[in-house]
């Protein structure tokens, strides 16, 4: 799998965005019947929950692994501040491809940090 950060900013987002009884009822887990943009989604919940960007409770059996009642960490606010704005997001992902960069996450924060100086200073 490739990571996809346009996936991942989404995913960060459903998860803020969910009420407490929604957060308690997810389970997160690949299955055979999935389409490939839920199998994609789960998969990014999964690097990222590995990654200390979401905490959850993981759970295995004959099915495979599952994920549930999962919220963001420290780290996974922090990095959802730093891409939630769609124009600085636009700007990084953009900045990236000019300059030839791999988005990482270390990438990602510097080049936001970038891109707000940028529109800071219009």
């Amino acid at each position: 799998m490739k990571r996809d950060w346009d996936i991942i900013r989404s995913v960060l987002e459903d998860i803020e965005a969910q009420t407490a009884e929604e957060r308690e009822n997810a389970v997160y887990v690949i299955q055979a019947d999935q389409s490939p943009d839920d199998r994609a989604k789960v998969e990014h919940v999964f690097l990222l929950a590995r990654g200390g960007y979401l905490k959850g409770i993981w759970s295995e059996d004959l099915s495979g692994t599952m994920l549930m009642a999962l919220e963001l960490t420290w780290d996974g606010h922090d990095l959802l501040d730093t891409i939630r704005s769609s124009t600085i997001w636009s700007k990084v992902k953009a900045a990236a491809k000019t300059k030839g960069i791999e988005l990482t996450f270390d990438a990602v924060k510097v080049l936001a940090k970038y891109a707000l100086d940028e529109t800071i200073k219009g």
